[in-house]
């Protein structure tokens, strides 16, 4: 094989090797609501960052928490060297605890 034909298959190879990495926090609450979900977009190599979970759960806590990004992404985030990195976040709220049984409890 030549030197440009060989650097081509493993260039394909490693592009189709690629694929999306998922990174996924949990709790051991119960799940109160479905998946939510939004894009998060970190400026200047994480300088500048989204908040994008909004303060909709009731309990004021999280059950689960998943962040996923893809080969797109990967390629934004290479293509602009670093100063654009998008990702998508999702999550479900925790069910509230339940409140004590009485004045002693």
């Amino acid at each position: 094989m030549t030197k440009s034909l060989r650097a081509t298959v493993i260039t394909i190879c490693l592009i189709a090797l690629q694929g999306c990495y998922h990174t996924r926090l949990m709790t051991n609450a119960a799940p109160a609501t479905d998946y939510h979900h939004a894009m998060s977009n970190s400026l200047f190599w994480g300088l500048v960052q989204d908040n994008v979970v909004p303060d909709n759960c009731p309990s004021g806590s999280m059950q689960e928490v998943r962040i996923t990004s893809n080969l797109g992404y990967s390629l934004l985030t290479v293509v602009t060297l670093g100063i654009w990195s998008p990702l998508d976040v999702e999550w479900r709220c925790a069910k509230r605890d339940a409140p004590p049984d009485g004045p002693g409890q």
